[in-house]
C-alpha cells in the first residue's frame, strides 16, 4: 500500500515542541516518502507514533461495535417484533437506519484499517533504523575493546611510570565490553519488536482486503434496480419484432423501489417502439408479493425474448412463465427486490 509522507524542508526537520507535547512540521513543508525512510525518529517520535496508533486501533473497535448495533437493528427488524411493537412503518425505518449505520460503520472502520496499517509502517522503519544504529554502536564497540585490550598489554611490559597508563586502558577496556553486551542486547529486542509489527501489519492488511470486499457486496445489494445506460441501444435491436405491440406492465402499490424500476421497464419499452399499457404502482394483492420480475403471455416465446432483453439491459433476474391465456398481451409483473441477509 502506497502512503503519503510529509517531506521535510531542507532548513527544518522534526521538532519535538515540549510544551505541547507534539511534532511540528514547517510551514512550506512538502510531501515525500524517501525522507520518512530514511529518518531516524527519536524516543518522543516513537512514543508520539505508538499513542496515535492506538488511539486509531480504538477508533476501529468503536467502529466494530456500530456494526454489530447495525447487525442487532436489522435483526430486530426482519426477525422480531422489539421496540417496534410490530408496526410495518417502524420496522421499516429501523432497518433502513440500520443499514445505513452498517454502511458508515465498515467506511469508519475501512479508514482506521488504513490509518493503523501507514502508523504501523513508520513504526517498523524507525525501528530497522534503530536496530542497524545499534548494530553499528556494537561493532563499533568490538573494535575499541580489541584496541583498549592491546594498548594494555603493551602498559604492562613498560616499567615505572607506564603501570598509571595500563591501570585506565584496562578500566576503557571493562567499559568497552558493557557497552558492546548492551547494544548487543538493544539490538536483539529491536529484532523481536520488528518481527512483532511485521506480524501485525500482514494482519491488518488481510483485514482491509476483507472489508473492502464486504463494503462493495454491500453497496450492489442495497442498491435500488435501474437501466443500465449503455444498453438502451442493444435492447431496441433485440425487440424490433415486438415493435408496434402492446406490452402490459404491473407493479404492487406499496413497493416504491418496485414502481420507479417498473416506470424505467415502461420508458425502455416505449423507446423500442412498443406500445405500453402502464399499470406501474396500482396492482394489488391480497398476500405476499412474489420478488423479482416476471413475464407471462400468451406466446412463451415472446416472453422469453422479452425477458432476455431486459435481463441484459439491467442485470436483473428475470421469470418467465408458460404460456397463459388469462393474460392476452405480453406482461411485465415488477415484484419487490429479493432480499438480503447480513452476513449471507
Amino acid at each position: 500500500m502506497t502512503f503519503f509522507m510529509p517531506m521535510i524542508n531542507s532548513r527544518y526537520a522534526w521538532a519535538v515542541n515540549n510544551n505541547s507535547k507534539g511534532i511540528r512540521q514547517n510551514s512550506n513543508a512538502r510531501f515525500s516518502f524517501c525522507l520518512w525512510a530514511n529518518m531516524i525518529f527519536t524516543a518522543e517520535d516513537v512514543a508520539s507514533l505508538s499513542t496515535s496508533l492506538s488511539r486509531w486501533e480504538d477508533a476501529e473497535y468503536v467502529c466494530a461495535f456500530l456494526v454489530a448495533v447495525a447487525c442487532a437493528g436489522e435483526y430486530i427488524a426482519d426477525f422480531t417484533d422489539w421496540f417496534t411493537g410490530g408496526i410495518e412503518e417502524r420496522k421499516r425505518r429501523l432497518a433502513k437506519r440500520s443499514t445505513l449505520l452498517l454502511i458508515v460503520a465498515l467506511a469508519l472502520e475501512l479508514t482506521c484499517l488504513v490509518k493503523t496499517n501507514s502508523l504501523s509502517g513508520l513504526l517498523i522503519g524507525s525501528l530497522s533504523d534503530k536496530a542497524e544504529k545499534a548494530e553499528e554502536d556494537a561493532k563499533r564497540a568490538i573494535t575499541d575493546s580489541a584496541i583498549a585490550e592491546r594498548q594494555s598489554t603493551q602498559a604492562e611490559n613498560d616499567a615505572g611510570k607506564a603501570v598509571a597508563d595500563s591501570s585506565t586502558a584496562i578500566n576503557m577496556s571493562g567499559k568497552a565490553n558493557d557497552l558492546a553486551q548492551g547494544a548487543r542486547r538493544e539490538a536483539d529486542s529491536f529484532e523481536q519488536d520488528i518481527k512483532s509489527a511485521k506480524k501485525q501489519v500482514g494482519e491488518l492488511t488481510k483485514e482491509i482486503f476483507v472489508a473492502k470486499n464486504d463494503l462493495v457486496v454491500l453497496q450492489s445489494l442495497v442498491s435500488a434496480r435501474h437501466v443500465l445506460a449503455d444498453k438502451i441501444e442493444p435492447f431496441k435491436e433485440r425487440l424490433k419484432p415486438l415493435k408496434g405491440k402492446t406490452v402490459v406492465t404491473l407493479s404492487y402499490a406499496p413497493d416504491e423501489e418496485a414502481k420507479y424500476f417498473c416506470k424505467s421497464i415502461v420508458s425502455l419499452l416505449q423507446s423500442a417502439g412498443i406500445t405500453v399499457s402502464d399499470g406501474c404502482g396500482f396492482t394489488t394483492i391480497g398476500g405476499a408479493a412474489s420478488a423479482g420480475v416476471v413475464i407471462v403471455g400468451p406466446d412463451f416465446s415472446m416472453s422469453q425474448m422479452l425477458a432476455n432483453a431486459i435481463v441484459e439491459a439491467t442485470h436483473t433476474g428475470v421469470v418467465t412463465a408458460p404460456s397463459n391465456p388469462q393474460y392476452p398481451n405480453l406482461t411485465v409483473i415488477v415484484g419487490p427486490k429479493n432480499p438480503f441477509w447480513i452476513g449471507k
